[in-house]
């Protein structure tokens, strides 16, 4: 990823504005040289088509060291919370006006408000 990086700057400044902001949000923290643990490696995915967000970082939670779990494999699955797309269709013939929105970040305001 280094050298990919040393030949692409514009991907280069956008992944550190990234990487500004979720540390300034406590999203990441930054960790020692020599400290010992799991590190979750990333990838930056670029999409200069888009206006808003060009280059997002994408963290491999299937990763893991031999003979460990990953991320991937620790977490419990749960309830389908998603809504039928059809319920939400049929749901806008039920007013004379709809409305959609988008959620910024993918709940990262969120996560830094319950002070993780």
């Amino acid at each position: 990823m280094r050298r990919e990086l040393k030949n692409d700057t514009f991907v280069k400044e956008q992944l550190m504005e990234v990487i500004k902001y979720q540390k300034e949000h406590n999203i990441i923290q930054e960790c020692g040289e020599n400290e010992k643990g799991y590190f979750m490696p990333f990838r930056a995915v670029v999409r200069k088509d888009k206006l808003s967000t060009q280059v997002r970082m994408v963290f491999n939670c299937s990763s893991c060291e031999k003979g460990n779990l990953s991320l991937n494999d620790c977490l419990d699955q749960g309830p389908n919370l998603n809504p039928s797309v059809l319920d939400i269709i049929l749901g806008f013939r039920k007013f004379k006006i709809g409305f959609c929105g988008d959620i910024e970040k993918a709940f990262f305001n969120d996560w830094n408000r319950r002070g993780r």
